[in-house]
């Protein structure tokens, strides 16, 4: 197999599932692998959760959804990866990030975060197109 085919296989595997465009692209921002958790006698969290982000980009229908976690567990990766590859798949989605009761100052900086991190993440991505 040659390297654009190469690539094109990774781009579709990348667009095709948000858990790998996850894993893939958190690597690449940060240096380290995203580790999934692996709890006896269920799923990931993360897993449940990209598929219910997925229903929200396949299904018109479904366009709301409040992710409820303790902190630390991972829901802000997975929302900054799910919102650039959703990008990705659908350049005309549109995005409204609520939280209750979250101070300003905090939020401001969160949202610039976020769109610092999909800007490299958009990079990463045009990579590869190349």
């Amino acid at each position: 197999m040659n390297k654009e085919h190469q690539k094109a296989d990774k781009k579709t595997q990348l667009l095709g599932s948000l858990l790998l465009f996850t894993q893939y692209f958190y690597e690449k921002r940060t240096g380290r692998p995203f580790e999934l958790s692996e709890p006896r006698g269920q799923e990931s969290h993360y897993i449940t959760i990209c598929r219910e982000l997925t229903k929200t980009v396949r299904n018109s229908e479904f366009n709301r959804l409040i992710i409820n976690c303790p902190p630390r567990y991972g829901k802000t990766e997975l929302l900054i990866h799910y919102v650039a590859w959703s990008l990705a798949s659908n350049p005309s989605s549109n995005f409204l990030d609520i939280s209750f009761n979250f101070p300003d100052e905090l939020s401001r900086s969160f949202i610039y975060w976020s769109i610092s991190s999909m800007i490299k993440l958009d990079v990463s991505i045009r990579i590869l197109e190349e």
